[in-house]
């Protein structure tokens, strides 16, 4: 099994899932799944469809985040490819 990096990009810290205790690297953009993993994603929102919690709730929580500015997304873009190229 390949070690983290090897042959793929490192993702930044931008790039993680914000749940504090996921170790899991996001494979999609952070603005469609409001910074979480696909499984924290999920598991959110079973507990917004239940109505534990909404998205606003977790957002003040910092357990999720807004959606970004087109520059923010933009910029965020830049870094991410940066970092796969530097660590191609």
């Amino acid at each position: 099994m390949p070690k983290v990096g090897e042959g793929r990009a490192v993702p930044t810290d931008s790039h993680r899932c914000i749940t504090p205790l996921c170790v899991n690297s996001l494979a999609v953009p952070l603005e469609t799944y409001h910074g979480l993993c696909l499984k924290c994603y999920s598991q959110a929102k079973k507990m917004i469809e239940s109505g534990k919690t909404t998205w606003e709730q977790l957002v003040e929580m910092g357990l999720a985040k807004t959606e970004q500015t087109p520059f923010e997304k933009a910029f965020e873009d830049a870094a991410y490819k940066k970092v796969k190229e530097e660590n191609s």
